[in-house]
C-alpha cells in the first residue's frame, strides 16, 4: 500500500486532510487513515487502534474524502510523521525543492507544490535533491 504522509511539501487533497482533521478533533491520538481498493475507509489512533465513531463524526465529510483520496491511487494510506526539514532550495522563478526527514531511515525530497518521492537512504534523497537543483542550471 503507498503511504502518503500528511506535510506542508506534499500534496494531499484538500477532502482527504479536512476529513482527517475532523475526526482527529474528536480523537486526539489519531495516526493515519487507509483507503482499500474499494475507497473503504479505516482511521487509526498512534497506537494502532480504530476509533469508534459516534453521531459527532460528519460521516459526508469522510464520504467526500474517500472520492477523492482515488487521486493518489488506491489502496492508499495518509499518515502523520514528525517531519525534518534538512535542507530547502529556493531559486527565484524556480519550485522549491526540499529534502525532509521522516523516519529514522525514511527521507522524502519535493519538488514545487506536490511532486514528491521518498527514499529509504539519506544517499539516494541527497542525490536526487541535487540532481533536481542541478536541473535549473540545465534548464537556464
Amino acid at each position: 500500500m503507498k503511504t502518503i504522509y500528511f506535510s506542508t511539501y506534499t500534496y494531499t487533497p484538500e477532502e482527504v486532510l479536512k476529513a482527517f482533521c475532523h475526526v482527529k478533533e474528536h480523537f486526539p491520538n489519531l495516526h493515519k487513515v487507509e483507503y482499500d481498493k474499494d475507497g473503504n475507509w479505516t482511521y487509526y489512533n498512534a497506537d494502532g487502534s480504530t476509533p469508534v465513531f459516534d453521531d459527532k463524526i460528519d460521516v459526508s465529510l469522510l464520504e467526500n474524502a474517500s472520492d477523492r483520496a482515488y487521486i493518489s491511487g488506491y489502496p492508499v494510506c495518509f499518515s502523520l510523521y514528525p517531519e525534518t526539514v534538512l535542507a530547502e532550495c529556493n531559486v527565484p522563478n524556480k519550485p522549491k525543492v526540499v529534502l525532509t526527514q521522516i523516519e529514522p531511515e525514511l527521507f522524502d525530497v519535493t519538488v514545487g507544490p506536490g511532486a514528491s518521492t521518498t527514499w529509504n537512504t539519506l544517499d539516494q534523497a541527497l542525490y536526487e535533491f541535487t540532481e533536481s537543483i542541478n536541473s535549473y542550471v540545465k534548464e537556464d
